[in-house]
């Protein structure tokens, strides 16, 4: 008769410790005379690396120890690169007469053998947004997920693409960090946190680790160079108006889109021009491709860590008003749409008007929304921020609108009572428009799901002879900053919406100095600081006394004295705001710079610095 059976102990073994260095052997057969004359062999698997060997005894004890002493050095190379992990174990019967009786396998587990984080290299690039985070792992293992984290900002890097390092004995990865994730100098916190996630091990598959890194990184700042002052941002014959600013992410190009007629026509088409963040002025170039007898109402929103933009607007080229979308990107030499022409994405039943565009980083999804002239009601689309590919159905926001809404030739730029605002709440988007003349509603949209989205009620607003409104969203105190025009005045209330009917309100703040002028089109944007808070910046106009602007905080107090310029211009109207972190720029449409009359109705630039 045979040996049967050769096992080795899988929880026994260690490989680091000289002393507990060895392999806990058991050895079955039928009879104890099957033991006589014989002796092991083992071998790391099916390779010639021999571990330990008894050689051939009088008798073979059924249980015993060996110590693992022979080619240890190699074997402790192999270990250390192919780490947390099975090793199968091949053990070979000797015979007397140099022959193997049989071979015999077990897959064990190392005890000393675990993942250990053995270094973490931080290299920060300086004039970059990025920063390179090199992780460094001792007994690393397919089966072994790694990740670089930021808390605070729920981002999350995984280490992939191990290498090898013969000469330290450890394994390398690194994750490529956009450190605009943070504010300007804001100190960036990570930690490398680590699970086995890989087949199930014989001993224990329980591994998890994080270290918190000492070093820190600093949120990129947004620093620009537009030209300071007052300026003439763009002139020529015809009567231009603008409509939108916005800032690009990555690189902070400055976009002002303007409605423009088209020479030697009677058409109206929506051009952009660009500064570049070191204040040259470029082309203004046609953001739409179809050319309708009118193209209006444009509004952009910028994409997250890129200088890609989506502008939306409502065109007739068909007849009938429909909503237009489509994808550009700014380059230092000018602004190139990705596709040869703009997709169609409202419906076919009458007039769609009013459209509005936000991108939300957080659901990393596009939400349109426009007015139905014929349904009279506010409808909405999810759009994938690539594509442009609808992500969601067509669905109805509000049935409940103000009249004033269902108008074909209603524009909102430039519209003194109507407006529709929309702001990021996390994975949600708020919406604010009209149900009556001084009464404004807030629903509260959230990401898509089975193709419609949720769509909760929020608190409304009401304030008897309210004008012009605009509003963005400060999420660190869950309230809307609302700012509108009443009289001779513009205010400021703090509306916290995020409760339930009739949630709190605070007492509304008279935020121009003087009450003449008939001020219009206030226009409010939300600024990021050094400190948590954010500062509201505001602006608005007046025909005949200029354009004026002013910080405020969290609670609407000033923070700066309230500025006016072009105060011996005219046609002062439809102020924007926009800011990097060096920078606020302020563009107005206007006749006059000053007392110097424009070739036409031009657009003007205020620059100043937020130091």
């Amino acid at each position: 008769m045979a040996i049967t059976d050769v096992r080795v102990s899988e929880c026994f073994s260690y490989i680091n410790d000289v002393d507990k260095r060895k392999f806990k052997v058991e050895i079955i057969s039928e009879l104890a005379s099957d033991l006589r004359n014989k002796g092991v062999s083992v071998y790391y698997g099916d390779t010639s690396l021999l571990l330990a060997k008894t050689g051939v005894v009088a008798l073979l004890q059924p249980s015993f120890e060996l110590a693992i002493d022979t080619n240890v050095e190699a074997f402790l190379k192999i270990v250390s690169k192919e780490g947390f992990k099975a090793y199968q174990i091949k053990v070979d019967v000797n015979l007397s007469n140099g022959t193997t009786e049989g071979s015999f396998y077990s897959n064990i587990q190392f005890m000393d053998i675990e993942p250990n984080i053995y270094d973490c290299i931080i290299t920060d690039n300086v004039g970059s947004d990025l920063a390179n985070v090199e992780v460094l792992v001792k007994y690393y293992s397919p089966g072994v997920s790694l990740s670089l984290i930021n808390e605070k900002h729920n981002k999350r890097y995984p280490f992939v693409d191990f290498e090898y390092d013969e000469t330290l004995e450890v394994w390398r990865s690194q994750v490529v960090v956009d450190k605009s994730i943070g504010k300007c100098h804001e100190e960036l916190s990570f930690s490398i946190i680590g699970e086995y996630i890989g087949e199930e091990l014989p001993c224990t598959s329980e591994w998890s680790a994080r270290i918190d890194l000492d070093e820190t990184l600093n949120g990129v700042c947004m620093n620009t160079n537009w030209q300071k002052n007052l300026n003439i941002f763009w002139d020529d014959v015809s009567n231009d108006s603008l409509r939108d600013l916005q800032m690009t992410k990555k690189t902070g190009y400055l976009l002002a889109t303007f409605y423009a007629p088209v020479a030697t026509t009677t058409n109206y088409s929506l051009m952009t021009r660009m500064q570049t963040e070191r204040g040259a002025l470029l082309p203004p170039v046609s953001i739409c491709a179809i050319q309708a007898r009118i193209n209006k109402d444009a509004n952009t929103t910028a994409i997250d860590g890129t200088d890609d933009f989506v502008a939306v607007w409502a065109g007739n080229s068909t007849g009938k008003f429909k909503i237009y979308v489509r994808k550009l990107k700014a380059t230092s030499t000018g602004i190139e749409p990705y596709k040869l022409q703009e997709i169609d994405i409202s419906g076919a039943n009458g007039d769609y008007t009013c459209p509005r565009i936000i991108y939300n980083p957080v659901s990393k999804l596009l939400l349109a929304t426009w007015v139905s002239t014929v349904e009279k009601k506010i409808q909405g689309v999810f759009l994938d921020p690539d594509s442009l590919e609808k992500m969601s159905y067509d669905f109805d926001i509000s049935t409940d609108i103000y009249a004033g809404y269902n108008n074909s030739n209603l524009e909102l730029g430039t519209a003194t009572t109507e407006n529709i605002v929309l702001m990021n709440h996390g994975d949600k988007v708020v919406i604010g428009y009209l149900e009556k003349v001084g009464e404004l509603k807030f629903l509260s949209i959230g990401k898509p799901s089975g193709g419609t989205p949720p769509i909760s009620v929020m608190a409304p607003y009401s304030r008897a002879q309210m004008g012009k409104f605009h509003a963005v969203l400060d999420e660190l105190t869950n309230s809307i900053m609302l700012v509108y025009v009443l009289g001779q005045d513009i205010y400021g209330d703090k509306i916290r919406v995020f409760a339930y009917e009739g949630a709190e309100t605070y007492a509304a703040t008279k935020l121009s100095s003087t009450s003449i002028g008939s001020p219009s089109f206030p226009y409010i944007n939300k600024a990021a600081t050094a400190q948590e808070d954010y500062e509201f910046h505001v602006a608005w106009t007046s025909s005949s006394l200029g354009a004026y602007f002013n910080r405020f905080d969290t609670n609407f107090f000033a923070i700066d004295a309230e500025l006016r310029v072009n105060e011996q211009g005219a046609g002062n109207m439809y102020p924007k705001l926009i800011a990097s972190d060096s920078e606020i720029a302020m563009l107005f449409q206007a006749t006059r710079f000053n007392t110097v009359a424009l070739k036409g109705q031009g657009i003007l630039s205020y620059v100043k610095s937020r130091s």
